[in-house]
């Protein structure tokens, strides 16, 4: 495992000040960045200058129907989830079946990924294999 010595250097002043500020009785100096404001638990005791952008309001029904058709799909989303995993377990490895209406066709799809410099990519390229399915309606038809 490789050390940040700079990290942890970074990281030892800042408690030495939070320590220091602790023993002064003082706070430090609030910084106005939403990226850390908004969800700050102390943000009632800093209270720093916040700005920001003026809302844009938009009227168009079509935007808000969609919206509101997107809030209603919301509880049927994990639903999906859970069945899609399941029929991932039960089907990987099946290559042709038929069930019912459905026509599932699948194979294994082998990828290589790079994560290391240029020139040594073919010695050290991890290979990521996964079953790639198809699911068809069919009818009787």
């Amino acid at each position: 495992m490789d050390i940040d010595y700079d990290l942890g250097e970074e990281t030892l002043k800042r408690a030495e000040a939070i320590n220091q500020h602790l023993v002064d009785g003082t706070t430090p100096e609030p910084i106005d960045d939403p990226f850390w404001c908004n969800d700050c638990p102390y943000l009632h005791v800093c209270l720093p200058p916040m700005s920001g952008k003026e809302v844009e309001i938009l009227n168009d029904d079509k935007i808000a129907e969609m919206l509101d058709r997107m809030d209603e799909l919301k509880p049927f989303v994990d639903e999906y989830k859970q069945i899609d995993d399941e029929l991932k377990r039960i089907l990987e490895g099946k290559e042709k079946v038929l069930i019912g209406n459905w026509m599932i066709t699948g194979k294994w799809v082998e990828r290589k990924s790079y994560e290391i410099p240029a020139e040594l990519k073919e010695k050290y390229a991890t290979v990521t294999r996964y079953w790639k399915r198809n699911i068809e309606k069919v009818s009787a038809d």
